[in-house]
């Protein structure tokens, strides 16, 4: 499922604007805002039972940076009618990397080859919902995938991962996916 497709199953106004700020992540408040245009790859996980994520990375000059914008919709949907004029539980960090790290991600991306169109041949619930999304108004693509890609996708799938595990080095611990950091405890 893309970021799109959430807002068939999120439809209150606290919902969309949480999608929004994962959609938009170089507006998202409180951090230093970003040009759309510099946002090379955007990364996104969506698990069932935990936050969604997004980490977009921007390249330009001689700066490279990785931003992490992430929505608990899980307890979002507990408070849903308690409060529903609340704003949405999101999360942001962000963090300059280093450039050739980045530029080497970009070229590994770049140079994947694999077939667009499979078949589907899963069927899916629950499960984590992974995709990766470039370009801008004059070309663009995003590749997602449930749970595991498919083997022909099997380089694109490494690359992803490799990309989390890189941007992760270098941002701050995500309060979202550790909330004993939230409280403190």
């Amino acid at each position: 499922m893309t970021l799109e497709r959430l807002k068939t199953h999120y439809r209150r106004p606290r919902e969309l604007r949480a999608i929004e700020l994962l959609h938009h992540p170089e507006a998202y408040p409180g951090l230093a805002p970003w040009r759309d245009r510099d946002t090379r790859v955007r990364f996104v996980r969506l698990p069932s039972f935990e936050p969604y994520s997004v980490w977009s990375l921007q390249r330009r000059d001689k700066l490279a940076q990785v931003r992490r914008v992430e929505w608990d919709h899980a307890a979002d949907a507990q408070t849903r009618d308690a409060v529903p004029e609340a704003a949405p539980t999101t999360f942001g960090a962000d963090s300059q990397l280093p450039v050739a790290a980045a530029d080497e991600l970009l070229d590994e991306l770049a140079a994947i080859q694999l077939p667009p169109f499979l078949p589907v041949s899963t069927l899916g619930l629950d499960g984590t919902s992974y995709a990766i999304v470039f370009g801008d108004s004059w070309r663009a693509a995003t590749l997602s995938w449930l749970c595991e890609a498919p083997k022909e996708w099997q380089s694109l799938e490494r690359c992803y991962e490799r990309a989390l595990s890189l941007f992760e080095r270098f941002l701050p611990v995500s309060t979202a996916r550790n909330p004993q950091l939230q409280t403190g405890a």
